[in-house]
């Protein structure tokens, strides 16, 4: 084999690498955009979620608040008697805890 030949060996081997090189890199970015596009729909997901969540929260807390406003309204000795034991309960925990 002469030089020549070797050199254009080299060249093909050279060719050979780089374009398996380029296949590499092509199935990397592949591989990450695809996972990417996973986490990104994840978080989309999760993100859309918490919405609904949030908004079924404050439309049970506007109900709750409006049943205890109208309870307070049609009896209001029974909610000062209820608060003032709610106090009452609070007041002796914390006077235990700080003993």
């Amino acid at each position: 084999m002469n030089r020549a030949q070797e050199v254009e060996e080299l060249r093909q081997t050279i060719d050979e690498l780089e374009d398996r090189l380029k296949n590499i890199e092509k199935s990397a970015k592949d591989v990450a955009n695809e996972y990417f596009d996973g986490t990104k729909e994840k978080i989309r997901e999760a993100a859309e979620s918490a919405k609904v969540k949030w908004q079924e929260t404050k439309e049970k807390t506007r109900e709750k608040a409006k049943q205890a406003d109208k309870y307070a309204h049609e009896k209001p000795w029974e909610t000062v008697a209820i608060a003032t034991g709610v106090a009452l309960l609070v007041g002796i925990i914390m006077g235990k805890s700080k003993k």
